[in-house]
């Protein structure tokens, strides 16, 4: 979609009264590196590598995804509908020293390419996903981030494992359910999880996210609310074998177009 066209379509869902005031904390430019920083893409370059990793800079693989303009600059741009359901667009890292698994955070802009509440939302369409081996568990995952089916951006958090039901000796995992529907054509929206030993939380333009969550370790809970759920999380990199941080839907989801601008992955839980 052309610059032109995207204006129009930001014109339109103004008119409807659909505009909004970011909060307090919210980046008003690209983020910078700081002693605490990892990884940080700002989305800019032709060859998609990364502005500064503590690890590997360069994607291991780049599969059919494109540059526009951003938040900031040029984004991140994956447009899968149906008819591209047998293939792959997206970008592939290493996570080798570009996270921890202990603590930190993951901050992001993203922007749909179309309203969210005029089609129906695919039944999971992936954001990204880190991928681990756990050898105590034979386990994998950490964590992923998709659009899902009941309207929402699903964020889950796993210090063992992704999916199945966590208990004392497997890990433990939260889930979060943030509602999407009222999200708007290339209307920008700044992300923020964060996780470690006080707990962790999923904040949104600024704000403590609100909606439906579940934890599941030695005790299970689940409610909704603020998305501050002060359980401790994370698991010592040394434990495990760091796979590979994937940003884009698995080669069998399709959906509609997103765009991700300014990714950056610390070391810690940045308030």
């Amino acid at each position: 979609m052309n610059r032109i066209t995207k204006i129009l379509v930001v014109v339109f869902s103004l008119s409807l009264g659909n505009s909004f005031i970011f909060a307090e904390g919210v980046p008003t430019k690209p983020f910078e590196v700081d002693e605490h920083t990892l990884f940080l893409c700002h989305f800019d370059k032709e060859d998609f590598t990364a502005d500064y990793a503590k690890g590997e800079k360069e994607p291991l693989k780049v599969e059919n995804v494109y540059l526009d303009e951003g938040k900031f600059g040029n984004c991140l741009c994956i447009e899968k509908g149906k008819e591209d359901k047998d293939k792959a667009m997206r970008i592939t890292y290493s996570l080798k020293d570009n996270i921890n698994l202990k603590q930190g955070t993951i901050e992001f802009w993203i922007a749909p390419h179309t309203d969210l509440n005029i089609l129906p939302l695919p039944t999971y369409f992936q954001v990204y996903n880190i991928g681990m081996y756990n050898p105590e568990t034979k386990s994998y995952g950490f964590g992923y981030c998709r659009f899902n089916q009941w309207g929402s951006l699903q964020v889950v958090l796993s210090d063992t494992m992704l999916g199945g039901k966590g208990t004392a000796s497997r890990g433990r995992r939260v889930d979060f359910n943030l509602p999407v529907k009222k999200w708007r054509a290339y209307e920008w929206h700044y992300i923020k999880i964060t996780w470690g030993e006080k707990g962790c939380a999923m904040y949104v333009d600024g704000e403590l996210a609100k909606g439906e969550w579940s934890y599941r370790g030695k005790e299970n809970a689940k409610g909704s609310g603020e998305f501050f759920l002060p359980y401790p999380l994370g698991i010592d990199n040394s434990k495990v074998k760091l796979h590979s941080f994937i940003i884009g839907p698995d080669k069998n989801q399709y959906g509609f177009g997103y765009s991700i601008d300014e990714l950056r992955i610390s070391d810690i839980i940045r308030e």
